[in-house]
């Protein structure tokens, strides 16, 4: 059984990722939020344990664009030629979900 420490809502949202200073944004779809990170697809792989920026927007809790630094701990292929991966915004950098 696998253990969460937040709970996720599932989304179907485009974010945006970047991975470095310079080098062009990536879009992807967010699948899930949570408070402490997501997970995403996308067609062009990330790399575990990089340093990203996600922006993104979840009309039904944040009217605003979230804006956080993040670490990619997993990466998989998902169906096709796309990817999918999951992003941590550590303990210090959690998005406030207002109904939980």
């Amino acid at each position: 059984m696998e253990r969460r420490n937040y709970p996720r809502f599932e989304t179907n949202e485009s974010a945006m990722v970047i991975q470095d200073t310079g080098s062009p944004e990536k879009t992807v779809i967010l699948e899930e939020v949570a408070e402490q990170g997501v997970r995403v697809i996308g067609y062009e792989p990330l790399k575990p344990k990089d340093h990203i920026k996600i922006h993104f927007k979840v009309p039904f809790f944040c009217p605003h664009t979230v804006q956080k630094k993040a670490v990619v701990i997993w990466v998989r292929p998902a169906s096709g030629i796309m990817w999918e991966a999951g992003l941590d915004f550590g303990p210090d950098n959690l998005v406030n979900i207002p109904f939980q």
